[in-house]
């Protein structure tokens, strides 16, 4: 504002009204790809994350779904987070630990996609791993080998995507994702 009349605003009477009640995140399953309406807006985020499902801006050869998953990175701290429920713990992360899921960004190659696994009661810190990004720009399978996260049994999928990346919900602070699931380890550990 300029400090003239239509830069001055009056406003009286402020008052807290009770609104409607959000309901809590459902609990989901593995796997998850969007397209089956199971997973909506069960997402709880922290930290100025901003996660939501959407039709899939970015339609190609390497992801041809039609509903993806967007997390937004706005403003907040850099490791700014969404967590997503499971209703049953993983089991056999031995054999069966680590999480695949395609990735969407324009972000620069080389930014930190990072993956944790929790627990909700007692809420908490689980087992994470990093992977980086390989392009800018087109749709990538990214990996995080999470085996032997047996004790405890984990029940939360944590997302930090961008990994104190940038914060300006920009193309840059903007992920797309998609087809979460859980599959054999990798034989060399990587």
């Amino acid at each position: 504002g300029d400090g003239t009349a239509t830069s001055i605003f009056l406003f009286d009477d402020v008052q807290q009204e009770v609104g409607p009640t959000i309901p809590a995140p459902t609990a989901t399953t593995l796997p998850i790809d969007f397209e089956t309406g199971v997973v909506t807006t069960d997402f709880t985020n922290f930290f100025g994350a901003i996660t939501s499902v959407i039709p899939n801006p970015q339609i190609d050869a390497n992801n041809p779904s039609q509903t993806v998953g967007q997390f937004v990175r706005s403003g907040g701290a850099g490791y700014m987070r969404r967590k997503l429920a499971l209703t049953a713990p993983l089991t056999n992360m031995s054999a069966f630990g680590t999480i695949s899921m395609k990735v969407y960004t324009d972000a620069p190659v080389g930014t930190i996609l990072k993956f944790k696994l929790e627990n909700i009661v007692p809420n908490a810190f689980g087992k994470e791993e990093d992977a980086l990004t390989t392009v800018s720009g087109e749709w990538a399978t990214y990996t995080w080998d999470l085996s032997n996260a047996d004790s405890p049994i984990y029940d939360v999928l944590t997302f930090m995507l961008g990994y104190n990346g940038a914060n300006d919900a920009s193309a840059n602070a903007t992920f797309l994702f998609d087809d979460i699931q859980i599959v054999a380890n990798l034989s060399d550990g990587n």
